[in-house]
């Protein structure tokens, strides 16, 4: 099974093992399992709140456990998402070819990261935020992104 990121872990919450991670995306729902160091762990409680996800899981009981997981990924099974037919991540436009709006090549998609406010897709000599006013399309058949050049 192909596993993604979703998420990393902050810090620890509380003594009892709770950790406060970054907001999971909506498409993973509420996970059953996630992975951090390819160690599954069983969640037993979910909550989401403001801008960030808070797990309760198996095997962390105490502060100190949780704190040995801060900065750490948490990855979940991608055959867990909830995707609609229409959506895809943002993990996947990497290898994507971007475009201008006259079909000129600007470059590929190198990586995309997230700092709060949305997706920023880095293509090495160039990066762009992944919102509807510079991406006019994305194409998961041809693998390819038009963009607005301001």
């Amino acid at each position: 099974m192909q596993r993604i990121q979703v998420s990393h872990v902050l810090k620890p919450r509380g003594l009892r093992g709770e950790i406060k991670c970054s907001l999971f995306p909506q498409a993973a729902g509420e996970p059953k399992t996630v992975y951090i160091d390819d160690k599954a762990f069983n969640v037993l409680k979910y909550l989401e709140h403001g801008n960030f996800s808070f797990l309760t899981i198996e095997g962390v009981g105490s502060i100190e456990d949780a704190e040995r997981l801060r900065g750490k990924s948490i990855k979940i099974d991608r055959s867990s998402l909830n995707l609609a037919d229409d959506e895809i991540l943002t993990s996947d436009l990497i290898g994507y070819q971007v475009f201008d709006e006259s079909g000129g090549k600007l470059g590929i998609v190198k990586g995309v990261e997230n700092f709060g406010s949305s997706d920023v897709i880095d293509c090495g000599d160039f990066s762009f935020p992944y919102e509807d006013q510079f991406v006019i399309e994305t194409d998961t058949k041809k693998r390819t992104l038009v963009v607005r050049v301001f």
